[in-house]
């Protein structure tokens, strides 16, 4: 069976946060179906912006994006068919820290009340309930740690840290 050339393609596509600034300048990428990319890139290049853009978490400020010749930077992420495990702790950073403990749950069909009460314990058991609006970029790295342990149930992560944390305390005594 051929390969679908351009099965995923950025066509004359730019990325501005701000206005005046942009991220992403120009850019023309036409990747096959089964394409294996690398795209490398000092910190602030645009890597992650373009990776964003693809999985509908940024929307282009010029240009469009095609996924298998259908334009997508209009379609909603959970739309797109396009997974991505983020850099950042795997939390989705356009989502509160309760819209990230509701996710799997709202994906398995639990009833939104129940989602509340299991989000409010979990926040509670590890003293984040006050942060529940809050972005996860928003939270220092033990707030990160404590609610990805609530997340993936990894109580381990916390103790690890913990360990890590003291080591270095002693060593600086």
């Amino acid at each position: 069976m051929p390969k679908k050339a351009d099965f995923v393609k950025f066509d004359k596509v730019d990325k501005s946060y701000d206005g005046k600034v942009l991220v992403v300048k120009d850019l023309n990428l036409d990747i096959e179906e089964g394409e294996f990319v690398t795209m490398l890139g000092p910190s602030g290049s645009g890597k992650t912006t373009c990776l964003m853009m693809l999985a509908g978490f940024e929307t282009p400020t010029n240009g469009e994006i095609f996924l298998d010749n259908n334009p997508i930077s209009n379609i909603p992420p959970h739309k797109r068919g396009i997974g991505m495990v983020f850099q950042n702790y795997a939390l989705f950073p356009h989502m509160t820290v309760f819209e990230n403990l509701a996710f799997p749950l709202k994906v398995r069909k639990i009833s939104q009340e129940d989602i509340e009460k299991k989000v409010d314990k979990a926040l509670a058991m590890v003293s984040l309930g006050g942060f529940a609006n809050r972005m996860p970029g928003q939270l220092s790295q033990i707030g990160l740690l404590y609610l990805m342990m609530v997340k993936f149930n990894n109580y381990q992560a916390l103790i690890s840290y913990m360990k890590n944390q003291l080591t270095l305390l002693l060593q600086n005594l």
